[in-house]
Order: C-alpha cells, then sequence, then structure tokens
C-alpha cells in the first residue's frame, strides 16, 4: 500500500469536515493534523521561546549544530562566551522498535 501527504490551506473556519470514512482520490483517510505540520522541522530563531527542559537542536553562532536545552531559570546550556545560540528546532520522535 502506498501512502502520500497533502497539505491544503482552507481559509479559517472553512475546513472540511474528516472521518475515517472520508475518501479521498479513491484513497482511505488515514490520520489528520489539523496544524501545519511542516513548522514542526523548521528552525526557529531564539526570540521564539523554547520548550524548557527538553532536548532539541541548537545552532550556534559558529555555525554548529548540538543537542542542547533551555532552561527558564538559566537559559540555554550551550551558551558560551564565543558561540551563541541563535536558533532551535525540535528533535524527531524516537523509532519505535
Amino acid at each position: 500500500m502506498s501512502r502520500m501527504t497533502f497539505i491544503v490551506d482552507f481559509p479559517d473556519g472553512q475546513e472540511p469536515a474528516v472521518s475515517a470514512a472520508t475518501d479521498i482520490l479513491g484513497g482511505q483517510l488515514v490520520s489528520v493534523s489539523f496544524s501545519d505540520i511542516q513548522e514542526q522541522w523548521e528552525w526557529r530563531k531564539t526570540d521564539e521561546e523554547p520548550p524548557y527542559d527538553v532536548e532539541v537542536l541548537a545552532q550556534l553562532s559558529d555555525d554548529s549544530i548540538v543537542i542542547s536545552s533551555c532552561s527558564a531559570f538559566v537559559g540555554w546550556y550551550h551558551d558560551e562566551e564565543d558561540a551563541h545560540v541563535v536558533g532551535w528546532m525540535r528533535l524527531p520522535e524516537r523509532m519505535e522498535d
């Protein structure tokens, strides 16, 4: 069985009703996300608040990328004097067995 992913823009308030019985171009609807799933994999600037105490990918001002986290109390753990955190991205979910 093949799968395809569609991202469709709808005007606010005009989203169609969907269910497991919804037919999509001859295929069966398997899952729905009521958000833009592409946003999950975009780099964010540090002015957008990261999830606290959760590991994320952090891009530093020296162009290196590390796994880091941010605390509401002390800030970024990898924010050094010579290389500051300039962006972050969520890590993907762990692979299931």
